[in-house]
């Protein structure tokens, strides 16, 4: 995703597709079953970031599987929630701070600035790379999750 500034205070939201890989075991492929996902009064929840399904009435925790075949053909109306990992990531809580970093020739990272959001941390990375161009890196401060963006595109994450 690289956010772009514009006139007038408008901003350009570019998404792209980066790498493409094989789901892995941590998100494996369930069968379609419609007592596991779909309710009393027919509807079957997806998530409306990364399509998982949720599972009903397993636990009081909601339960999100990928079932591909969902995707192609639904049993019946679909409600659209957001997955635990999907509401994280995409709407932090008011507390979450991303630090921003700049990658120095030595390997070493030097703090840059933070921002309250992943978007917001982005913004900020393209404003910074107009000046310096240089690899950038956010680094989530609750999960320590870390990304690294070059000029605005991600490269890796780990």
């Amino acid at each position: 995703m690289r956010v772009l500034p514009l006139a007038d205070s408008y901003l350009l939201v570019e998404n792209s597709l980066r790498f493409e890989r094989p789901h892995g075991p941590e998100r494996p492929v369930m069968p379609a079953d419609s007592a596991l996902y779909v309710s009393k009064d027919s509807i079957l929840t997806m998530c409306a970031h990364c399509r998982r399904t949720r599972r009903i009435g397993m636990t009081s925790v909601p339960v999100w599987d990928w079932v591909p075949a969902y995707l192609v053909e639904p049993p019946g109306p679909v409600s659209h929630g957001l997955c635990r990992n999907c509401h994280a990531y995409f709407y932090p809580s008011p507390a979450a701070i991303f630090h921003i970093f700049r990658l120095q020739p030595d390997g070493s990272e030097l703090r840059v600035g933070e921002a309250k959001s992943y978007v917001g941390a982005l913004f900020d990375i393209e404003m910074l790379a107009s000046r310096v161009p240089a690899k950038y890196v956010i680094r989530d401060r609750a999960t320590g999750q870390r990304h690294v963006v070059n000029l605005g595109r991600l490269e890796k994450s780990g």
